[in-house]
């Protein structure tokens, strides 16, 4: 009987293995396969698009392993060419992860905050200024905006999408507050996400107002918002495709049934391809 010799397989395709893997296991365990195994987990390549996910924590990785030396790992192998960075759960030290990561990772374009509990306003403000090239924000059940952090993140000139939702839904007048921050903020946005938002028409009508370069916006929530005629119009008007979702009647709301959408898609943020996703 003959056996594969797996070490023999091509860098590359070694590489390829360890991207699709979940960052933590390849720091936490398949270094430590073997010496082949330890030199491609250095490769940089491997390290431009992470995934710092602390469920994997709860998947057998030890807790021995802080998630701040393994931050500074990967900013580390990624040197200086970090371009995507994903963080979900109960992540500690998130303040200093967004020090780390700005003050290393001047390439950064895409910053996916989920379910991080802890205010980082004020490290995610500092950050705004050293994120040039950042063109993508996701800030999923974290925290609520002040203006002043609104307006940092307008700082991002580049920044074309953000996503924003809490995991209980907000209050109308919150809503509508944050959509004003949007609208006076973030003039370069082409597409939106919001999500757990109960925003009104006047707060849709304020975005559209002032980010003109919209194509897209996406709506979970909104018993607060009819789309009648004034506003198809003014969608139409602007060739902006809108696709709600109301999660209490289990409605979509398709202005543009053309729209590059498929519904799964926008509400399931655990899937562990994130990283490979088209942008739209």
């Amino acid at each position: 009987m003959t056996f594969r010799d797996w070490a023999g397989l091509p860098d590359d395709v070694f590489i390829n293995i360890f991207i699709k893997a979940e960052t933590i296991a390849v720091i936490c365990s398949a270094q430590f396969v073997c010496r082949k195994w330890h030199e491609i987990s250095k490769k940089l390549q491997i390290f431009q698009q992470v995934s710092i996910e602390t469920m994997d924590l709860a998947r057998g990785i030890p807790f021995s392993y802080k998630l701040v030396e393994i931050v500074k790992t990967v900013i580390d192998r990624s040197d200086g060419c970090l371009e995507q960075i994903y963080f979900e759960g109960h992540v500690n030290f998130i303040q200093e992860h967004l020090k780390l990561i700005s003050e290393r990772s001047p390439c950064l374009k895409r910053l996916s905050i989920n379910s991080v509990k802890g205010e980082f306003e004020t490290e995610l403000i500092e950050a705004c200024q050293k994120f040039p090239s950042l063109e993508e924000l996701d800030l999923i059940d974290c925290f609520k905006f002040t203006d002043k952090g609104m307006q940092s993140i307008g700082q991002f000139t580049n920044l074309k999408y953000f996503t924003f939702g809490c995991l209980y839904l907000m209050e109308r007048s919150q809503s509508n507050k944050l959509a004003y921050q949007i609208a006076n903020n973030l003039h370069g946005l082409r597409k939106l996400e919001i999500f757990n938002n109960e925003l009104d028409h006047d707060g849709l009508m304020a975005i559209l107002d002032g980010c003109p370069d919209l194509q897209i916006i996406y709506l979970e929530d909104f018993k607060f918002l009819k789309f009648e005629d004034d506003l198809k119009a003014r969608l139409a008007l602007d060739k902006v495709k809108a696709k709600c979702f109301d999660f209490w009647k289990c409605q979509i709301v398709d202005i543009d049934p053309n729209a590059d959408y498929v519904y799964p898609d926008f509400i399931d943020y655990d899937r562990h391809d994130w990283r490979f996703l088209n942008s739209v």
